[in-house]
């Protein structure tokens, strides 16, 4: 589903909507849509990150919401089913990731808790991000099975707690 220069105000109202799939919201003012009135509707786990921060905590599913965007944050590091161990900073931030509220809170919770660190990168003045050793492991687990350990699910807890 793609929203695109659509008005929304607190006159809009969605009533028993399914919002599913791959949701994006381009060139709508997000502020907009924080008015709009949802009567029983239902988000998928990926519309819940395309919305961000728009929707109340009440509507959310915040264990699925903070596992989507772990796997869409690991993700970055997924290329053709294979580990890719770095990426430049400011990729961080572009995608359906970089559109979320969570995007720099779960780098964050990322570093701080040894799943990535952060690395030099020449010609790169922001520099890069890259898998710990110590993590590959329990990255390579989440990603292949849903299964968090170790690092990765101490960051889940610490960013569900912010959530």
């Amino acid at each position: 589903m793609f929203v695109e220069d659509c008005e929304v105000d607190d006159t809009t109202t969605f009533e028993n909507c399914a919002f599913d799939g791959t949701l994006e919201l381009s060139g709508v003012g997000r502020g907009h849509w924080r008015a709009v009135r949802r009567d029983a509707c239902r988000y998928s786990t990926t519309a819940q990150i395309a919305f961000g921060g728009i929707l109340q905590t009440g509507e959310l599913n915040d264990a699925a919401a903070v596992e989507k965007v772990l796997e869409l944050a690991l993700s970055r590091f997924w290329k053709a089913g294979r580990l890719k161990r770095s990426m430049r900073r400011i990729d961080w931030r572009r995608g359906l990731l970089g559109r979320h509220d969570l995007c720099e809170p779960v780098l964050k919770v990322l570093l701080r808790e040894g799943v990535l660190c952060e690395i030099p990168v020449s010609g790169v003045q922001e520099g890069g991000i890259a898998i710990v050793d110590a993590a590959i492991g329990d990255v390579q687990r989440f990603m292949d099975n849903r299964q968090l350990s170790g690092r990765l699910a101490r960051a889940k807890n610490t960013l569900s707690k912010a959530v």
